[in-house]
C-alpha cells in the first residue's frame, strides 16, 4: 500500500484477543513485513488476515523458519488490514523505523483456536505449511512458537519414481483378457500421484516427480483438490497408522466425462489459487482413483502380488472419503466388456486404453493404448541428442502444407542413423503413423496436430530405404 502515515493497531493498549475457533477451513491472507526498528532492531511482522473481521492477527519474529525449523514469535496487539498493507517509515513510537512488505499470499487456515493456528500458504506454484503454537511459559503470555512443517520427500519417504509399465499391443492385450490370472482396469488420463493417509490427519497428495532445483522438495497437489482440504481422516482399515497409495489425479467435466490431458495439465501446473479458479470456471471436479499400495506402516509392498493388495484398496476407498477405486475386471467376460466400452468411447472416465496387473505373482504392469492411424508427408528431420542419429520427423497432413506433427518415437536405431545420413531419401515421402486423437484447429484443419504420435512405416517406392517394420520387429 501506501508510504503514508502508519495506521495504529486496533488494540494498541490492550492484549491481543484469542484466535477464533473455525468450524471449517477458510481462505485468508498471509503477509510478512520486514521491519527495521530503531529500538527493536531488524525483525519480521507476521500478519494473518481474517477478511471477514478485517483483523490482522500479528506476531513479531527475529527470523523466518526454514523447512523443519522452529522459531520464537511474540504475539502483538491485533492490527488493521491497513497496517499489513503499509510500507514506508514509522516516524515515532516504539516501532519507529522502516517497513517493507516481503510476502503477500493467499492462505488456507486449516485449524484455528486459542492455543494454535495451522495454515497453508500459496505463493505462485509453491505451498508452505506453518503452525503457530502458544508457548507454555505462563510468565510470558505473548510467547508463541512458529514452526515450518512443509513436507519433504525424505521426511515422508515419498518415492521419486513409479513402477515401470510395459507397453503391449492390442493383440497381446487380448491374450491377457483371456487369462484368468490377469486383472484389467481402465488406463486413466491424469497425473500419477502418491496419496498419504493417516488417521486424524488431512489426506496428502504428491507428484512422484521432484521439482527443479531441490530433489527433496515435493510437488504437492493436496490444495488443488478443494474437497479434501482441512478434512481429517477418521480412521484407516484394520487399525493401520499410515498407508501410502499410488493413484491417478484426474478431472471430470460438466458432462461427467474425463478431461483431456492438456486441460488437466493446465489445472495441475498452475499455482493453487489459479488452479481453483480454472476448476470453477471450467466447472470440473478433481477425482482421485487409487489402484496400488506402495507401503503400509512403513513396510514397502511394491513387490507384493496384486491379489494381496485388492482388499486393502477396496476397504480404504470405503473408509476414506474422496477416494475411488477404478473398475477392476477379473473374469474374461468382464475384461472383454470393459475393453469394448473403452474402445467405443462409452466409458466416462477414459478412452485411452487398459492397464493389466498380474494377480498371483509380482510382475510389471502392462499398458495398452488405443491408437488411431494417420498418414502424412515428411517435411523435415530434426536432430537427436545422440550423436549419429536423427531425433525424428516433422510431418504435414498434405503434400504441400506446413509441418504440424512432430514424431519422435517408433523408430529403430538403424532407421534414425539412416535418416540422418540420407535425409534426401526421406523428405517428401508419405508415411503412416499412429496417435491418440487429434488436437483440432477448427479455423485451419491443416494446422491440427496429433497427441502422442508414433511412427509406423513409410509408403516406400524405392527398395534402398531401410525397412522400418523389419527393423522394429528385430528390435522388439
Amino acid at each position: 500500500m501506501s508510504k503514508s502515515k502508519y495506521p495504529k493497531p486496533f488494540n494498541a493498549d490492550k492484549k491481543a484477543i484469542d484466535l477464533p475457533v473455525l468450524a471449517r477451513p477458510e481462505k485468508w491472507r498471509f503477509v510478512i513485513q520486514e521491519h527495521v526498528a530503531d529500538k527493536a532492531g531488524r525483525h519480521y511482522d507476521v500478519r494473518v488476515i481474517d477478511p471477514k473481521g478485517k483483523i490482522a492477527y500479528s506476531w513479531a519474529a527475529r527470523r523466518l523458519p526454514a523447512n523443519g525449523q522452529i522459531t520464537g514469535a511474540f504475539r502483538q496487539p491485533d492490527h488493521s488490514v491497513a497496517s499489513a498493507e503499509f510500507e514506508g517509515s514509522i516516524p515515532e513510537g516504539y516501532g519507529k523505523g522502516e517497513v517493507r512488505k516481503i510476502m503477500d499470499a493467499d492462505a488456507d487456515i486449516l485449524y484455528s483456536g486459542p492455543q494454535k493456528m495451522r495454515l497453508a500458504i500459496h505463493k505462485g506454484k509453491r505451498t508452505d505449511e506453518l503452525i503457530f503454537i502458544k508457548g507454555k511459559d505462563r510468565d510470558v503470555a505473548d510467547s508463541w512458537m512458529l514452526r515450518n512443517i512443509t513436507p519433504t520427500r525424505s521426511k515422508l519417504n515419498i518415492p521419486a519414481d513409479k513402477p515401470a509399465y510395459k507397453s503391449i499391443t492390442e493383440e497381446e492385450a487380448n491374450k491377457l483378457i483371456a487369462a484368468d490370472n490377469w486383472l484389467a482396469m481402465p488406463k486413466l488420463d491424469g497425473a500419477a500421484v502418491y496419496i498419504r493417509l493417516r488417521p486424524g490427519k488431512q489426506m496428502q497428495v504428491f507428484s512422484y516427480r521432484p521439482p527443479k532445483g531441490n530433489p527433496d522438495e515435493l510437488i504437492q497437489h493436496t490444495y488443488r483438490i478443494p474437497q479434501i482440504v482441512g478434512q481429517p481422516i477418521d480412521k484407516l482399515p484394520k487399525g493401520k497408522k499410515e498407508i501410502i497409495l499410488r493413484g491417478e489425479l484426474y478431472a471430470l467435466g460438466e458432462d461427467g466425462k474425463a478431461l483431456p490431458s492438456e486441460k488437466i495439465s493446465g489445472i495441475l501446473n498452475s499455482g493453487v489459487v489459479r488452479s481453483r479458479e480454472l476448476q470453477k470456471k471450467q466447472k470440473v471436479r478433481m477425482r482421485l482413483a487409487v489402484f496400488d499400495v506402495e507401503s503400509v506402516d512403513g513396510v514397502n509392498l511394491r513387490t507384493t502380488p496384486y491379489s494381496q493388495k485388492l482388499d486393502l484398496l477396496r476397504e480404504t476407498s470405503i473408509t476414506v472419503p474422496h477416494l475411488d477405486v477404478p473398475v477392476f475386471a477379473i473374469s474374461p467376460e468382464h475384461k472383454s466388456e470393459l475393453y469394448d466400452q473403452i474402445r467405443a468411447d462409452k466409458f466416462p472416465d477414459t478412452s485411452e486404453g487398459l492397464v493389466f496387473w498380474k494377480l498371483d505373482e509380482p510382475a510389471a504392469p502392462r499398458k495398452m493404448k488405443f491408437r488411431e492411424q494417420y498418414t502424412g508427408y515428411i517435411k523435415g528431420i530434426f536432430p537427436s541428442t545422440k550423436q549419429g542419429e536423427a531425433g525424428g520427423l516433422q510431418v504435414s497432413w498434405k503434400e504441400h502444407s506446413e509441418p504440424v506433427v512432430r514424431i519422435g518415437t517408433g523408430f529403430s536405431r538403424r532407421q534414425r542413423q539412416d535418416m540422418l545420413a540420407r535425409p534426401d531419401q526421406y523428405l517428401g515421402r508419405k508415411i503412416s503413423f499412429t496417435g491418440q486423437g487429434v488436437y483440432e484447429n477448427k479455423d485451419n484443419p491443416n494446422l491440427s496436430t496429433v497427441r502422442s504420435p508414433s511412427f509406423q512405416h513409410i509408403h516406400m517406392d524405392e527398395s534402398d530405404l531401410v525397412d522400418v517394420n523389419t527393423e522394429k520387429r528385430n528390435n522388439d
